[in-house]
């Protein structure tokens, strides 16, 4: 009796072993979709243009474009006289003025960095490209970031997935990369003195995905060898129709602008 029961347990087993063998190996999990994996190419620049004014980094501008189909703003960020990280595109650093004072000057509405993550909250499929001017300044670029990340923990720390940093040389790289835990980041060139050589190197050291560079850099050759190290390029900036159907025409994925919308350069 005990052996019979034996057999029927080890035939059991064993029926069990060959159905697992033959079933199929399960699915791997497909990896998120990066921010850049959504189908949009252009980037609003400054938040894009209000009535055709530009630079603004508005309230006013984000809705204007948002509502014209921009998905991902490139927003200015620099700390004014009264300790909050604001949208503006200042030239004296740090910002001599308070918020109210910069409120007063203009005919928009100048945003806190709370006030932008509160956009992002309320356009779930919005994302933010950060430029925030302390390009050497380590003590200002750690108190921008330490602002910045503060208020997204205290916010909803999922809202760093689509805020995209931007650096502007490999000190700025590695420094982030040391102090700070931010998902996305973008390689932009304009003050970079690297060669092409170099910034090719550098991403695939890093595993950089996105390299942002001026139009006129972004040449067919050297879009094409960052490719093959897995970056792809933006270009900046341009509000010129048929010149920004050029520049992809090279292999360059997207393009900054003020004034382009997706009605006119689809892809």
């Amino acid at each position: 009796m005990k052996t019979k029961t034996c057999f029927k347990l080890f035939g059991c087993l064993l029926i069990i072993l060959l159905l697992a063998a033959c079933a199929p190996a399960a699915a791997e999990e497909e990896p998120a979709p990066r921010w850049f994996d959504h189908g949009h190419h252009l980037v609003a620049h400054s938040m894009g243009a209000l009535d055709g004014y530009l630079g603004s980094n508005s309230l006013e501008a984000f809705l204007q474009n948002y509502a014209l189909g921009h998905r991902i703003f490139e927003v200015d960020f620099q700390i004014s006289a009264d300790g909050e990280l604001v949208t503006i595109h200042e030239s004296r650093m740090p910002v001599p003025r308070t918020l109210d004072e910069l409120n007063a000057d203009v005919h928009y509405t100048i945003l806190t960095f709370r006030e932008v993550l509160a956009l992002l909250q309320e356009h779930e499929d919005a994302f933010i490209i950060t430029d925030t001017k302390y390009f050497y300044d380590f003590d200002l670029i750690r108190e921008t970031f330490d602002l910045m990340r503060d208020a997204i923990q205290e916010v909803d720390p999922a809202l760093a997935d689509r805020i995209i940093i931007q650096f502007y040389n490999q000190a700025m790289y590695h420094f982030m990369k040391t102090y700070y835990d931010f998902p996305n980041y973008v390689y932009t060139l304009y003050l970079s003195g690297d060669t092409n050589e170099e910034v090719i190197a550098f991403a695939e050291a890093h595993g950089i995905e996105v390299v942002v560079m001026w139009t006129h850099r972004a040449e067919a050759e050297f879009v094409e060898a960052l490719r093959e190290v897995g970056a792809i390029v933006f270009a900046h900036t341009t509000n010129d129709l048929e010149y920004a159907r050029a520049v992809l025409d090279r292999g360059v994925f997207g393009i900054f602008t003020n004034l382009l919308i997706y009605e006119d350069l689809p892809r």
